[in-house]
């Protein structure tokens, strides 16, 4: 799914883009709208990730549930927000399906253990 951030999206929209693969099935949904020359994206990526444990080495599929605020900004954009991850684009389209990828990844990396694997003491 991609976003043309050029046009004006005053009005929240809705959107849900899912990817289901091997690896990975998650559902990235919320709203989008059009604020001055940002593409803001108010959302929850839901779904299960195979990642690697981190204390064990095996593979299993760990659950996500975060809320996603982005704003999206074609070109250089030199500022800093609270809430909102800024990221900048290059051109008019932001590519939901590079973005979740790239989610997708970055969990990936994070720190997992399959819980039922160790108990509390050994920590």
């Amino acid at each position: 799914m991609k976003i043309d951030i050029t046009k004006q999206h005053r009005e929240s929209k809705e959107f849900s883009y899912s990817i289901k693969r091997e690896d990975a099935d998650v559902v990235f949904s919320g709203k989008y709208k059009k604020d001055g020359q940002f593409l803001v994206v108010d959302g929850i990526l839901e779904g299960n990730i195979q990642v690697v444990c981190d204390l064990s080495d095996q593979e299993f599929f760990d659950h996500i549930n975060e809320e996603i605020n982005v704003k999206f900004i074609s070109g250089v954009y030199n500022g800093f927000d609270q809430k909102y991850d800024i990221i900048e684009i290059d051109g008019d389209l932001v590519d939901l399906n590079s973005f979740l990828e790239e989610e997708i990844e970055s969990f990936k990396l994070g720190f997992h253990r399959k819980e039922d694997n160790f108990k509390e003491k050994e920590f």
